[in-house]
């Protein structure tokens, strides 16, 4: 069995290309990783919108999974995204967190509230983030 890949998404147009790309990003042979799909549900969203975004979730992991990418979903209920991605990396075992983003500077030039540092600082396995924009292949 390859590693295991966590990539966190929020249900956006972009977050389902990116499931397609992330072994491509990673410099991995195609269908060798297990890619889980991580979505943190954080307090004070509404059930209704909670509900429409695990449903569009299913869909891409279900689409993804058919155009055989080896893809699933977990779900967790946190108190903030950081947290919640570290919790599901810990409890699945995963050997890298590949985050996304869509901001053009380094890591260590972002906001010290991103997401992607605070998991960098907590999680206790590789974190790569990867530019959203770019063509596959490229970090």
């Amino acid at each position: 069995m390859g590693p295991r890949i966590l990539v966190p998404v929020d249900g956006t147009e972009l977050a389902e290309r990116v499931i397609y790309r992330v072994e491509a990003d990673i410099q991995m042979k195609p269908g060798n990783a297990e890619i889980v799909i991580c979505n943190v549900r954080v307090p004070d969203v509404d059930e209704h919108e909670r509900g429409e975004m695990t449903g569009k979730l299913i869909r891409q992991v279900l689409t993804a999974t058919t155009r055989g990418v080896r893809c699933r979903l977990e779900q967790v209920d946190a108190d903030t995204v950081p947290e919640g991605i570290c919790e599901i990396a810990e409890r699945e075992q995963i050997d890298l967190i590949a985050m996304y983003t869509g901001s053009s500077r380094p890591p260590g030039e972002r906001t010290q509230g991103s997401y992607s540092r605070m998991v960098s600082e907590d999680a206790d396995c590789e974190v790569r983030v990867l530019d959203a924009h770019l063509k596959p292949g490229r970090c």
